[in-house]
């Protein structure tokens, strides 16, 4: 609802910026997604609803919450979407790239449904091996989206030995700012 909110304003001053909201799949059985995404339509405000359709909703499949595809959804409420392979980091970025170029343009909302999986637990409390198939996990892991950008990198000759070790150093830099502050 707030990033609707803030779309419409957006849209009222006249700017080319575009709000984006990010959810999981649970999030679309909640009022407040369909609440949004009725305003959105309404309005054509410049919003981008992005979906993590990790397949599961704390504890529970996906499939007991929809019985179509998540981003089927959103035609209902008169707004283009799009299904992305959600581990595969430039599927994403060109689905991102195209629904806020259409926001940009008056185009109004879009939604992006993401397919991926949660590999880790939900909470700390929450014990995934009771609900969810080791199998499952495993082949969801070779899926990992960084490795598969690696080998893409790997692959075209882009990902050289100084390439690694500026982005492994990057990332530690990173990592002791987080720590230290």
């Amino acid at each position: 609802l707030h990033a609707t909110g803030y779309a419409m304003g957006i849209q009222n001053d006249g700017a080319d910026s575009v709000a984006v909201t990010y959810f999981g799949d649970g999030a679309t059985s909640e009022g407040d997604v369909n609440e949004a995404m009725v305003f959105a339509a309404s309005f054509q405000a410049p919003v981008v609803f992005f979906c993590s359709n990790n397949h599961w909703a704390i504890s529970e499949p996906v499939r007991l919450q929809s019985h179509i595809q998540i981003a089927d959804r959103a035609t209902g409420f008169g707004i283009p979407s799009l299904r992305v392979d959600g581990n595969d980091v430039l599927a994403v970025m060109a689905a991102t790239r195209v629904a806020l170029d259409r926001a940009r343009h008056g185009g109004g909302p879009t939604f992006i449904e993401a397919v991926t999986y949660r590999m880790g637990p939900h909470t700390t409390a929450d014990d995934p091996t009771r609900y969810r198939d080791a199998n499952e996990l495993e082949d969801w892991a070779a899926k990992d989206p960084i490795q598969r950008v690696k080998a893409l990198l790997e692959r075209k000759g882009l990902l050289t030995d100084q390439v690694k070790q500026h982005v492994h150093d990057k990332a530690e830099a990173v990592a002791r700012d987080v720590r230290s502050g």
